[in-house]
């Protein structure tokens, strides 16, 4: 399956006002928010996990999220 990065993920918490950080000692991400807010995301090259993780998220902000360049999969 292969190498699954998170930056797609991450940066589109952080345009909905997530506060993320990574503590290279550790190895960790940590997270924080007062709330996250509605945004218009564009995918520099799709995924579905991270189409998924910002579809959660829409769903807890507070506004409208449009994502454009999310990946879907029909179903036959």
């Amino acid at each position: 399956m292969g190498a699954r990065p998170i930056d797609r993920h991450i940066e589109g918490l952080k345009q909905m006002l997530a506060i993320i950080d990574y503590d290279s000692d550790d190895g960790y991400f940590s997270r924080k928010t007062q709330g996250l807010e509605g945004t218009t995301y564009r995918f520099d090259k799709n995924t579905h996990t991270g189409t998924e993780t910002l579809i959660i998220a829409a769903a807890l902000a507070k506004g409208t999220t449009i994502l454009q360049n999310a990946a879907f999969r029909t179903r036959n």
